[in-house]
């Protein structure tokens, strides 16, 4: 059994069954997305969380730590599945680690119709979906939260304190795919 099959068994166990699931595929590496429904175990948001990135060595990590990434969303936007699948795969290609507080830019929007240009990537506090140990595996869930242009420009400039200190000041929904910018007052 891969590392991603029991992490999609401590899914369900944490979150029953998911709802739908988004396979991708880069370079010969898959990936899926699975999408779970709204309910008290998701936080009341849709929840997107990949399946393999776990089965893939990171760079700079040593072999007992591995990655997958969620993002939650309320509404619902099933086209944001792409993206974070590449995320989760680009350590493969760059050979930059994804760790707390990183960012990545993508060349488009992360999500088809809406202004967001990368991501965010976190480690909660809180998590939805906590750490998971499998086989001497310790399996870390990272958050991602959609970012626009200026966010993404005020973090290289300011770093992951400042950011996230202006997001928690401006109380942004950072669920929310219809949100305004963290500098921008909504209208």
């Amino acid at each position: 059994m891969t590392t991603s099959q029991r992490v999609r068994a401590a899914y369900a166990d944490l979150l029953g069954e998911p709802e739908a699931e988004m396979r991708f595929e880069q370079n010969g590496l898959p990936v899926s997305v699975l999408k779970y429904a709204p309910s008290p175990a998701t936080g009341e948001v849709t929840l997107y969380l990949t399946a393999g990135i776990s089965d893939l060595l990171q760079p700079d990590y040593k072999d007992e730590y591995r990655l997958e990434f969620y993002l939650g969303l309320l509404p619902e936007v099933d086209e944001v599945a792409q993206s974070l699948a590449w995320l989760g795969l680009m350590p493969q290609f760059t050979g930059v680690p994804l760790v707390h507080g990183n960012t990545w830019r993508y060349g488009e929007p992360v999500i088809p119709g809406y202004d967001f240009t990368g991501f965010f990537v976190l480690l909660s506090g809180d998590p939805i979906v906590p750490q998971i140990e499998v086989d001497g595996l310790h399996v870390r869930v990272l958050t991602a939260v959609p970012l626009f242009t200026d966010e993404l420009d005020y973090f290289r400039a300011h770093g992951t304190d400042a950011l996230w200190d202006r997001m928690e000041e401006k109380d942004v929904p950072m669920w929310d795919p219809r949100r305004v910018s963290t500098f921008h007052d909504a209208g």
